[in-house]
């Protein structure tokens, strides 16, 4: 284990512990690989499904709304970067 990787880092380092601690348990090669691609595949498609889900409400205020839209607009933008400084403060 390398050093300081005992503290309380990203919180994807901890699913891929996740991922690991499962397939710990498969014996086949093979069968852990179909195991990672699915942990990886399943990762993926719920990443897409709560994109189009967030974006929804710019889909349905884009062409009537537009001052909806573009509060929307600004309001994401502002939450994005506040988030991102935030994350990026709790890893120090």
């Amino acid at each position: 284990m390398e050093a300081g990787a005992d503290w309380d880092g990203p919180r994807t380092r901890r699913l891929g512990g996740f991922d690991l601690a499962g397939l710990t348990q498969i014996s086949s090669s093979l069968l852990g690989f179909l195991y990672v691609l699915t942990f990886g595949v399943g990762s993926i498609v719920g990443m897409l499904v709560m994109s189009g889900l967030i974006g929804l409400p710019f889909a349905f205020t884009s062409r009537k709304l537009t001052h909806l839209h573009n509060s929307l607009q600004t309001l994401a933008g502002v939450f994005s970067i506040g988030f991102g400084i935030w994350y990026a403060a709790s890893l120090f």
